[in-house]
């Protein structure tokens, strides 16, 4: 039998991506046919850390027929059995203390159409797999998230994004899927056969039904120039809506306490271009400043382990020696500008490679959609609502650290895609704050209650005075269900999607309602 978590003690860790392991035993059967295999009491442990649990039972179909057979079981027992994709959502949305259904062995890429450029995959296929199978036929997806380790069933089921005006949530790229549900079974939804049906259960948390197949429309594999510079807040308010309009992929990254803003932008390169890159300074000159300030904090550092260190390592031991002084924030902030000022240059590179980036550690993360106009006329909402931000940080004196990151997408047709929109001419402005972490364990677990504290009342200050007045919706994989302003969190939603066709299709789809957990009840149940 092919395994694929990790043991750790006594129980399984699902840590991020990295899932592998063996402690698993076949359940049985029903019917005379075979069930998944499945680990007791196995924990549960996202990206981050910042969500870990113990689920009573964690199943691992090895094929489609176990998956069926397995849901069809708890269907009958009464037992909760929750999709669960690579772990990545920083609010693990896809855990449950119950039962929770990993879909990684579901793995196969099953077609590719070379012709209508169209691939068919399970849904537990890694975007990073994918993308390497499909360089072999010349193709490639439309746009990518900053990180490749999601599986497709949590990538499309959460409408995560890249960024560009013209291009959509990664969700409308889905030009047919197969969902098992309790209340159904199997079946095959897309835009001609049961265009209302596809549009709600597209982007829908795996609370519809579980993603078993996608059919996924691809491009033409092709080569990016990424160009990268540090502008300010005023050279942008007078060349944004040019940048917005004229380049294909375009991405800020604010920093906090600084005038100083990080542009990226990346478009289709010339016929006669080749990968290879050119920056103003080399890495070890632009790396001097953030080292010494590293060595400032931390005297005893030894030469080779400071050489070894990228920058977002060496930034985020710099944040851990004070992560709640803001005056040492600010500084390590400034110390980030000056290493891309010297980092300023261009990139030549295939579109996945170019559109993913660093993310840095391990990380609390708030993001938030919000309408800035359409591809016509682009209003100055996403300006003025990264100004609103900057200023609520100065004024309270938050330990803001860098990046804020600031991208776009136009609308998606999903019914509760945080950019659902009847207009697809529209565009959306995707906002994320963040404070980074020091790694689990008894050292930093003390610290990290400190930053967690900190980072909820830096989001509920966002949230209470700006989310409400821009239109801002929270991104399904980091609103969190436990939040003291889960109340607003919920009439926001129940206001921006469908709740009446929701509830009638969940009633239909899953009846019992084994599919969700107690984040999805909190958020999505009346």
């Amino acid at each position: 039998m092919r395994t694929a978590l990790r043991l750790i003690g006594s129980g399984v860790a699902v840590y991020g991506a990295a899932i592998a392991g063996g402690r698993f035993r076949r359940v049985g059967y029903l019917d005379e046919k075979p069930l998944a295999a499945f680990e007791k009491d196995a924990e549960l442990i996202n990206w981050s850390s910042t969500h870990e649990l113990s689920t009573k039972s964690l199943y691992q179909p090895e094929s489609t027929e176990e998956l069926v057979n397995t849901l069809k079981k708890c269907q009958e027992d009464g037992l909760r059995i929750r999709p669960m994709g690579s772990g990545l959502s920083p609010n693990g949305i896809g855990f449950d203390q119950e039962g929770t259904v990993s879909m990684g062995l579901l793995d196969n890429i099953l077609s590719v159409n070379k012709e209508k450029k169209t691939v068919r995959v399970q849904a537990g296929v890694k975007v990073s797999q994918l993308v390497e199978v499909l360089r072999a036929y010349n193709l490639t997806l439309q746009n990518y998230a900053s990180i490749a380790e999601q599986q497709i069933g949590g990538f499309v089921q959460v409408g995560a994004h890249g960024t560009g005006m013209g291009i959509p949530p990664v969700d409308m790229q889905v030009l047919s899927m197969k969902i098992l549900t309790p209340g159904l079974g199997m079946i095959e939804l897309n835009e001609e056969k049961n265009p209302i049906l596809f549009k709600l259960a597209r982007v829908a948390l795996g609370s519809l039904g579980v993603m078993v197949e996608a059919t996924i429309q691809c491009v033409d594999a092709h080569l990016l120039k990424e160009h990268t510079f540090v502008s300010t807040a005023e050279e942008i308010r007078a060349n944004h809506d040019e940048w917005l309009r004229s380049h294909q992929h375009l991405r800020y990254m604010w920093i906090p306490y600084s005038e100083s803003v990080i542009v990226v932008w990346s478009d289709p390169a010339g016929a006669d271009e080749a990968v290879g890159e050119s920056t103003l300074f080399s890495e070890e000159e632009a790396l001097a400043a953030p080292r010494a300030l590293l060595r400032s904090a931390y005297p005893e550092i030894e030469d080779d382990q400071l050489k070894e260190m990228s920058f977002t390592q060496i930034r985020d031991e710099l944040i851990h020696h004070k992560p709640l002084d803001a005056d040492h924030i600010r500084e390590v902030n400034q110390v980030e500008a000056e290493y891309w000022k010297k980092k300023e240059g261009v990139r030549v590179d295939w579109s996945d490679r170019i559109l993913g980036f660093d993310c840095g550690g391990q990380q609390w993360v708030s993001e938030v959609a919000f309408p800035c106009g359409s591809k016509e006329r682009p209003s100055t909402s996403d300006l003025d609502f990264i100004d609103d931000v900057k200023k609520i940080i100065e004024e309270e004196k938050i330990p803001a650290p860098a990046p804020i990151e600031q991208r776009w997408t136009s609308a998606s047709s999903s019914y509760l895609s945080p950019v659902w929109s009847n207009d697809l001419e529209s565009i959306f402005s995707w906002v994320g704050i963040i404070m980074y972490l020091p790694p689990a364990g008894e050292a930093g677990d003390q610290e990290r209650e400190k930053i967690t504290e900190a980072f909820q009342g830096y989001q509920r200050k966002l949230e209470t005075e700006l989310w409400e007045r821009y239109g801002a919706f929270e991104h399904w994989a980091k609103i969190e269900a436990t939040s003291p302003l889960l109340q607003q969190k919920r009439e926001r939603i129940h206001k921006r999607i469908p709740m009446a066709m929701y509830e009638s299709t969940k009633k239909l789809l899953d009846p019992q309602h084994i599919l969700s957990n107690d984040a999805i009840h909190a958020i999505l149940s009346n």
